[in-house]
C-alpha cells in the first residue's frame, strides 16, 4: 500500500518545481491568488520502468499578473 516510487518522485517534481516558480513570481512582487501544479508521467513498457515522458501543467490565478 502506498506510493510507488515513480509516483513520488512526481510528486517530488512538481512540488519542488511550482514552490521555485512561486518564489520567483513573489521575489518579482507579483500578486498571486491561486497556484496549482498537475504532473503526469509516461511509463516505459519495458524493464526497467521509468518515465518515458513527464509532463508538468502550472495553472496560476492572478487579478493583475503584468
Amino acid at each position: 500500500q502506498g506510493y510507488t516510487g515513480l509516483e513520488m518522485l512526481l510528486m517530488s517534481l512538481a512540488a519542488c518545481s511550482g514552490t521555485s516558480i512561486i518564489a520567483l513570481l513573489r521575489s518579482s512582487k507579483k500578486n498571486i491568488s491561486g497556484f496549482k501544479v498537475n504532473g503526469k508521467g509516461i511509463r516505459r513498457a519495458e524493464h526497467p520502468t521509468s518515465f518515458q515522458k513527464i509532463f508538468l501543467e502550472y495553472i496560476l490565478n492572478s487579478k493583475s499578473f503584468l
